[in-house]
C-alpha cells in the first residue's frame, strides 16, 4: 500500500519546519510520497522546505509542485490530489503537524480487513487560543446507508485533513475542492458524506490542529464569513439537486441547521440579518411538505420553519423573533 501526503504551502515560515519534521518522523514502513504544493507565498516558507529536503535522506519520496500564482488552499489540494500516485491520499495543512505514528495508525484498519474503506478518520487535538468545542470520536465502522446520517450527527468532523481517502473512490466520484471560496471543507465533507460507501473512525489522536489568530477560521470578519457560508449553502443545494437528494428529510434538516446556525450569529445586527436572510431564501426552496412532514416531534422547530412558507419580509421577522426567544 502506498500513501500520498498532500501539503499546500503558503506563508507559513514559522510552522513549516514542524510540519515537515513530523512527516520525516513517520513510522509507516510501506511506500509513501509527500507532495508539497508551492502556492506562491511571499515569505521564506519554500526556502525552508528546500533546505530541509536537501538534508533529508529517508525513504519518503518528496515532490514540489509549483503554482504560477497564488490560487488558494482548494486549488493547492486539487493540484496535489491530481499528482498523487498512492492508494490513499492524506491532506496535511502546513501550519499543523502529525504524530510520528499517524499514517501507521490510520492504515491499521485497512491492513486488518479485506475491505478497502473509502475514508479512514483519525482524531485530533487543538493548539493555541480560541479553541473550539470538539466532539469525542469513537471507534466505528460506518457503511452506506448510514454514512450520510453519521455526518449529520457529527460522528466525524468536517475538516478535510487527518483522513485517508481512497484515491480510486475520489477519482471515480470526481470529487474536487471548490476553488475560490473559503470554508471549502464544509462542501467537501458534504460531498464525501453523499458519496462514500464506507468510513472507519478511530479515536486515536494523530493530528495537531493549530488555531492561529490570522487563520481563516479565527481571523475572518463576520460579514466575510457569512458571505462564505452563504456560498457553501448554495453549493450544497446545487450538489443536492445534481444527485437528486434535495428532498431527503435528512438533507432538509442539514440545510435548515446550516442556515439557522449562520443567522443566529447575526441576531445583534438587524440589517445584516435581513440581508443574509433574503440571500438564503433565494437558495432554499422548501414548501409545505418539507416543513410539516420532515419534523422530529418539536413544536419549536415546526413553528420556526414556518418562515419558509411566508412572504420573505414576514418570514425574516418571524425567524428573528423565534431566534430571540431561543
Amino acid at each position: 500500500m502506498k500513501i500520498s501526503i498532500v501539503i499546500p504551502v503558503y506563508n507559513v515560515e514559522a510552522y513549516i519546519a514542524d510540519c515537515l519534521q513530523s512527516v520525516f518522523a513517520q513510522t509507516f514502513q510501506d511506500p509513501m510520497e509527500c507532495l508539497l504544493v508551492d502556492d506562491c507565498g511571499t515569505d521564506r516558507s519554500m526556502q525552508i522546505v528546500q533546505t530541509m529536503l536537501a538534508d533529508y535522506h529517508g525513504p519518503i519520496e518528496f515532490h514540489i509542485l509549483h503554482h504560477e500564482q497564488n490560487r488558494g488552499l482548494s486549488a493547492a489540494r486539487n493540484t496535489g490530489m491530481a499528482a498523487a500516485t498512492g492508494d490513499y491520499v492524506y491532506f496535511l495543512d502546513s501550519d499543523d503537524y502529525i504524530t510520528s505514528d499517524c499514517i501507521e495508525q490510520l492504515v491499521k484498519p485497512l491492513s486488518q480487513s479485506q475491505l478497502k474503506y473509502d475514508v479512514v478518520v483519525g482524531n485530533y487535538d487543538q493548539l493555541g487560543e480560541h479553541q473550539q468545542p470538539k466532539r469525542p470520536l469513537v471507534r466505528e465502522f460506518i457503511f452506506r446507508p448510514s454514512v450520510f446520517h453519521s455526518y449529520l450527527v457529527w460522528k466525524w468532523y468536517t475538516m478535510a485533513w487527518n483522513k485517508l481517502y481512497r484515491l480510486g473512490y475520489i477519482r471515480e466520484k470526481k470529487l474536487q475542492f471548490k476553488e475560490g471560496m473559503i470554508h471549502e471543507d464544509e462542501l467537501w465533507s458534504f460531498q464525501v458524506a453523499c458519496t462514500a460507501s464506507t468510513i472507519y473512525v478511530i479515536p486515536v489522536v494523530t493530528y495537531f490542529y493549530r488555531l492561529r489568530g490570522d487563520s481563516i477560521i479565527t481571523g475572518t470578519s463576520l460579514q466575510k464569513k457569512m458571505d462564505a457560508m452563504t456560498v457553501v449553502l448554495q453549493e450544497i443545494w446545487n450538489y443536492s439537486c445534481e444527485i437528486r437528494l434535495v428532498h431527503s428529510p435528512e438533507l432538509y434538516e442539514k440545510i435548515q441547521s446550516l442556515s439557522i446556525n449562520n443567522l443566529k450569529m447575526l441576531r445583534g445586527d438587524a440589517s445584516l440579518f435581513r440581508e443574509q436572510y433574503h440571500r438564503q431564501r433565494k437558495i432554499i426552496r422548501y414548501g409545505w411538505r418539507e416543513v410539516f412532514m420532515y419534523k422530529e416531534l418539536s413544536v419549536y422547530r415546526l413553528m420556526r420553519d414556518i418562515h419558509c412558507l411566508m412572504p420573505e419580509w414576514l418570514g425574516c421577522r418571524w425567524l428573528a423573533f423565534c431566534l430571540k426567544k431561543r
